[in-house]
């Protein structure tokens, strides 16, 4: 009757191992398949060689203008005035020094002469640091 007993909890484990494993294999499956690469939008061709500027490369920018102010919106949107203009700031905007590199915001300032791109809702989504 014991050995009965012994064998019973013995497979009864064994049941539960094997469903821990497969819950625990269920799950990797799911994070796996929540997994999701972004897409990734490709930068202008703005290579700045020892013969050419940003600035020979006007027409690949949408706009461009000198920053006449930068600020918030009400709503908490990055706000700014190129040329007379007011434009918000994507989310994601990229942000570009004279020789192409990746740099922040407070790299721009009032007087700032800039070139940038928007997209469809017509927010700048990359704002190009120019020469005067």
């Amino acid at each position: 009757m014991i050995c009965i007993i012994e064998k019973k909890i013995k497979l009864w484990k064994i049941a539960v191992f094997i469903t821990v494993i497969a819950v625990w294999s269920v799950g990797i499956v799911a994070a796996e398949e929540s997994i999701q690469i972004l897409s990734i939008k490709p930068v202008p061709d703005l290579t700045v060689d020892d013969n050419s500027t940003l600035e020979d490369k006007t027409d690949v920018f949408h706009e461009s203008g000198v920053v006449d102010r930068i600020g918030m919106s009400e709503e908490g949107k990055t706000e700014i005035v190129i040329g007379d203009r007011l434009k918000y700031l994507a989310p994601s905007t990229n942000y570009y020094s004279r020789e192409g590199n990746l740099i922040s915001l407070t790299y721009f300032h009032v007087g700032s002469n800039v070139g940038y791109l928007v997209n469809s809702a017509g927010e700048i989504t990359d704002l190009y640091l120019l020469d005067k």
